[in-house]
């Protein structure tokens, strides 16, 4: 009977201490999947610079007052910085979105040299201007974390500026500055698009780097103007989030 007993004993004694193990691992479980859930669903700032090679698509404008394209054909890239400072809110099943506030530009640049005197012109043509984008993400992980999105980035004009220099056979050498905030379109619309990554550095503090496209929906210039204008960007979005 003694026997019998401490074999009962033993047998509820085992089960008991598993019992608790399992809860515990369950437990460690639900703790481990609320952590990431709560990572995964954070409400974050984030400041971030862009380094873009941007250009235009130019064609004249079809109106009255179009023109040929002359030496603007030959016109070619220009390499721009651009600066954000914005917001990410998640959504469910791993989609977040994203706003904020941006100072934009891009550009185009032109060379010639003369093939008979050496001398040369050359500009560098900027536009700046204030954006909202707005996007749409889908993310994928958690330390480490994938993301891909797109949206709408509506842009406020700030201002034009062309640096213009030449050179002369005798070694002369002159530049001029050419800058206008008016004569332009004041509202411009762009589609944005990015594939990038994410990833925790120090607690809630994350760095992030995304490719990016930018393609410029209108013109930049008036309707009257000779020519339609719309920018491109071919760059790299790179930044510091801080999760709340």
């Amino acid at each position: 009977m003694k026997v019998l007993l401490g074999l009962i004993f033993l047998f509820v004694g085992s089960e008991w201490s598993h019992a608790q193990l399992e809860i515990s691992s369950e437990s460690t479980k639900v703790k481990r999947n609320n952590k990431q859930s709560e990572n995964i669903s954070e409400t974050a700032f984030f400041v971030a610079a862009n380094w873009s090679q941007t250009s235009r698509k130019l064609s004249s404008n079809d109106g009255l007052f179009g023109e040929e394209l002359g030496k603007r054909a030959d016109e070619d890239v220009l390499n721009t910085w651009s600066y954000f400072l914005g917001i990410r809110g998640a959504m469910k099943h791993g989609f977040f979105w994203e706003g904020g506030m941006a100072y934009l530009q891009n550009g185009e640049s032109y060379r010639y040299k003369d093939p008979l005197s050496d001398s040369t012109f050359s500009y560098k043509t900027t536009y700046s201007y204030i954006g909202m984008p707005l996007k749409l993400n889908y993310s994928y992980g958690n330390a480490f974390r994938i993301y891909c999105g797109a949206g709408l980035l509506p842009q406020l004009f700030f201002g034009f500026k062309q640096n213009q220099q030449w050179s002369t056979p005798d070694n002369g050498s002159s530049s001029n500055d050419i800058s206008s905030k008016s004569g332009y379109n004041t509202f411009v619309l762009s589609a944005i698009a990015s594939v990038g990554f994410d990833i925790s550095v120090h607690r809630n503090w994350r760095l992030f780097l995304a490719p990016e496209l930018r393609w410029q929906l209108n013109s930049s210039y008036s309707k009257q103007d000779a020519y339609i204008h719309k920018a491109r960007a071919y760059g790299v979005t790179f930044g510091l989030i801080r999760n709340l």
